[in-house]
């Protein structure tokens, strides 16, 4: 990190540190100088932002945030403009993360209990104020030596009364935290957050994930063809009301969901008239790092700066940045299970894929914010007697080459936004490990038009299972022999399979693959029977 020394900003907060900056955005350190106490602020050059749309949109955001004062919600102190600069500042909270807090204690159950009791104190709050945070997961849960405890980072949240829906293609939130509607594109509410928590309560009380699979395209799927039935067996020896609560957050169909937190609360004997905060005794820490923890913990709030511009919701235009902030690396399990403690490397594995994976090859004349790339002329027959212009944003994961009337514009993640006259255009987006997207885009007068696309939306996952084994070709591709150990990732549509082994007769069929279905195949050689089983 980069010490600041005496520096001021705005005129009223004094630098102590620097925890993150780029060329848009910067979080930092500081004292307030009117309020005389530590804060947590951040910056955002609207210099470096193309869209007025997007400012406005930050600003109500940051008032609706600014609403949540609760002592289980990190709170908004204050914002505004500075020049070009938009600043917000937080209160500084001595705390670590969930999954840094737990490392190395050995909490009881009633403990843990405590912990999960607050979780659902800060979003009842949330949540009458008709806030859904759409990101529960334990490095947005901060926790005290005390064992206090706060939810951070509300930068994804929704206002519920907006009614905006998630694109399906469009990844918003933690997947291994993720409710099965919110991994769907679904309309979201206050039971999708409460299934977070579900997940995250059936972590921090087992100490297994649900859904964490090794990669995010797995996640994903584990998320999709999850039975509620599977979680019985594993919390089998908690406490009634922690099993029956855990059970019921985590019901696939929203009908047999809990409805509120209250619904929730009512499991653990909480005074709602009377109770929005429990205190507890202070928890002894074996092995300290208390100022990086600290920090990195109230760093993770920067996203409030920056994904509240990262998404759009239904038909909404915006520019869209995205910014991650960097954590430390989970500790191992013993029972080599992936639960709280060691969740975080293989979260970072995923993320990391998603970059890793991204191509380098540019287009050789990238547009610049205010130059035209192509003339909509291409595909009409009759010239526009005004030019006029309208933007584009295209987000794609994991990432894609991007084609607009068949010529190349560039390979996303794409930061600026791209200027075209109005009218009709294709796109295409190619990535080599997926098929081919193809659709088109209406470019309007001074409009943006936001397109977001996940790839995994255009595929479904295939196993096979064959007595006593056999060589599987798949479209004519030999994919393996059985036992396959891993799923195959296949495009949507019909596909021809051949099942080999050279004590019996080649067996041919067909299946189909549904977009992010998981297709079972079993085939019996002795019998000849062959099954197919799809799981939604």
């Amino acid at each position: 990190m980069n010490e600041v020394s005496k520096e001021i900003l705005f005129e009223k907060f004094e630098i102590i540190e620097c925890l993150k900056k780029d060329a848009q955005a910067a979080v930092y350190l500081a004292d307030h100088i009117y309020l005389g106490k530590k804060i947590i602020l951040k910056s955002l050059d609207t210099k470096k932002i193309f869209d007025d749309s997007v400012i406005d949109r930050f600003k109500r955001e940051a008032k609706l945030l600014a609403k949540l004062d609760h002592p289980h919600i990190i709170k908004v102190l204050d914002f505004g403009m500075y020049g070009d600069f938009f600043y917000i500042s937080f209160e500084y909270f001595e705390s670590q993360n969930l999954r840094e807090f737990l490392k190395g204690k050995s909490l009881t159950i009633e403990d843990k209990e405590k912990l999960f009791v607050q979780i659902l104190l800060g979003l009842r709050f949330a949540h009458s104020n008709k806030i859904v945070h759409r990101d529960i997961k334990p490095e947005n849960v901060l926790v005290d030596d005390s064992l206090h405890l706060k939810i951070s980072d509300f930068g994804l949240a929704l206002i519920q009364d907006d009614a905006f829906e998630t694109s399906k293609y469009s990844i918003v939130g933690t997947p291994c935290y993720m409710s099965p509607e919110q991994v769907n594109g679904a309309k979201l509410t206050i039971q999708s957050d409460l299934f977070s928590v579900g997940s995250l309560g059936y972590e921090l009380f087992t100490e297994k994930n649900l859904f964490l699979g090794n990669d995010v395209a797995q996640t994903i799927n584990n998320v999709i063809n999850f039975n509620s039935a599977l979680v019985d067996p594993h919390v089998e020896n908690l406490p009634e009301n922690i099993k029956s609560v855990i059970k019921k957050l985590l019901k696939k169909n929203l009908n047999d969901r809990i409805k509120s937190a209250d619904e929730a609360l009512a499991f653990f004997n909480v005074d709602l008239q009377q109770t929005n905060t429990i205190t507890f005794q202070k928890v002894n820490e074996p092995n300290k790092k208390r100022k990086t923890a600290v920090l990195l913990s109230s760093a993770a709030i920067f996203i409030v700066l920056v994904l509240l511009i990262s998404f759009n919701f239904g038909n909404k235009s915006e520019q869209q940045i995205e910014e991650t902030v960097p954590s430390e690396t989970g500790i191992n399990n013993t029972n080599n299970e992936p639960g709280i403690q060691q969740l975080q490397t293989s979260e970072e594995n995923q993320s990391n894929q998603l970059e890793s994976s991204k191509g380098t090859e540019n287009a050789a004349d990238f547009p610049s914010e205010n130059k035209p790339v192509l003339s909509a002329a291409e595909n009409i027959n009759k010239p526009a007697k005004v030019i006029e212009y309208g933007k584009l944003s295209v987000e794609c994961l994991p990432w894609a080459d991007v084609y607009i009337n068949n010529k190349k514009i560039d390979t996303t993640p794409i930061d600026s936004l791209l200027t075209f006259t109005t009218g009709e255009y294709s796109i295409k987006l190619l990535h080599p490990d997926y098929p081919e997207y193809n659709g088109s885009v209406l470019i309007e007068k001074n409009k943006t038009t936001a397109v977001k696309i996940h790839l995994e939306s255009l595929v479904g996952y295939f196993k096979c299972n064959v007595f006593p084994w056999g060589e599987i070709y798949v479209d004519n591709k030999f994919l393996g022999q059985t036992p396959l150990n891993n799923l195959f990732k296949l495009k949507k549509g019909n596909h021809q399979i051949e099942i080999k082994n050279p004590s019996f007769e080649d067996y041919k069929d067909s299946f189909n693959i549904k977009g992010l279905d998981t297709v079972e195949i079993n085939f019996n050689f002795s019998d000849r029977k062959f099954s197919i089983a799809e799981n939604n």
